[in-house]
């Protein structure tokens, strides 16, 4: 029993400990919202990842019917660590997804690794992404506050 009793205190001391670490690794926050549109139309179902170009945790999205998304850092947190980030879009789903397969309408101009960076300042950041079938303008899109 004494054994017992100095695993859960173990587990419940180690438990607290990393919940203390992990708030206090906590990088500063940006709220990110925006409308990802493809040629003025707006894309629904559009993934969206926010990859910090220093490392660090990623933040992502959804957009919905009307485009529009919000970035969560954790699935109870929303925003995402402020700073430079590479920004990936795609709208493709495998067929073992939910909802999938869905055919990839994000022009090849602006997906892939480096394509789109993008800044999260502290506070909201509004950031849409306007793409357009041209490759001359994958990017033009700047940042909106």
């Amino acid at each position: 029993m004494g054994i017992r009793i100095i695993c859960i205190m173990i587990c419940v001391g180690a438990t607290g400990m990393l919940a203390g670490c992990q708030k206090a690794e906590r990088p500063q926050m940006g709220y990110v919202s925006g409308i990802v549109t493809l040629n003025g139309t707006p894309l629904e179902r559009v993934s969206i990842v926010f990859r910090p170009i220093e490392g660090g945790r990623q933040s992502s999205g959804l957009t919905d019917s009307s485009g529009h998304y919000d970035l969560k850092y954790l699935e109870e947190e929303k925003g995402a660590s402020v700073g430079m980030h590479e920004v990936y879009l795609s709208t493709y789903l495998s067929e073992d997804s939910p909802g999938g397969p869905l055919t990839e309408w994000v022009p090849a101009a602006y997906r892939g690794r480096g394509k789109l960076k993008r800044e999260v300042q502290p506070g909201k950041n509004q950031i849409n992404f306007e793409l357009t079938d041209e490759i001359k303008s994958s990017n033009s899109s700047q940042n909106k506050r």
